[in-house]
């Protein structure tokens, strides 16, 4: 059996106490940006953070990237590259100024399977790095983003189980020889029910 000395066992205990913070700093990565961070936090604020199932430490220290906020993927330079937060709880009346098109990085965002209500933020036609939207089985409302379906890396969106209005604008069904699936429908039998893929 081979004894350590009192310091270098107290030193790898404070390290191991440590770990989740101190390792991302190891690998390089950087704190979140500090405007994403309080687009972030305004999210919380907005959609009742306070009872979601898996809730964010908010507290001033904390920080999205480095201590790995539920739900949230950071590339190395701080920002935010996902906001996966499906079957959390999250209710509330979506803002038109959420700036959730405003992080410069973000490649995923799925809101599905909650209490949402409201449109789809405008700023979410800026989100030129979008890949997937899941917003499916909530309660939203209003047309659809025209910006949305002419995003260039766009490859998923889902829309289903909504109260989406409207027809289906053009742009989104032009998405089919990129390989993008889109799905819409929603309680309102009006509601026009396409559905393109590859």
């Amino acid at each position: 059996m081979i004894l350590l000395p009192r310091a270098l066992t107290a030193l790898l205990l404070l390290l191991t106490m440590q770990a989740p913070a101190t390792q991302a700093k190891w690998l390089g990565q950087k704190p979140c940006k500090p405007d994403e961070k309080g687009y972030l936090l305004t999210l919380y604020q907005f959609m009742d953070g306070e009872n979601w199932k898996v809730q964010w430490d908010i507290s001033i220290n904390s920080d999205p990237c480095i201590n790995s906020w539920n739900g949230i993927v950071c590339n190395e330079h701080g920002a935010v590259t996902a906001i996966l937060l499906p079957r959390n709880n999250l209710k509330g009346k979506m803002p038109q100024d959420m700036r959730l098109g405003r992080f410069e990085a973000l490649q995923e965002l799925d809101l599905s399977n909650n209490r949402i209500e409201g449109r789809l933020p405008g700023t979410l036609s800026y989100a030129t790095k979008l890949r997937k939207l899941n917003v499916a089985d909530n309660y939203m409302v209003g047309p659809l983003l025209d910006g949305l379906g002419s995003l260039p890396d766009l490859e998923y969106l889902d829309f289903s189980y909504n109260l989406f209005s409207g027809d289906v604008p053009d742009s989104y069904v032009d998405q089919r020889e990129s390989g993008c699936v889109v799905i819409e429908n929603g309680y309102k039998e009006n509601f026009i029910t396409r559905a393109t893929s590859k």
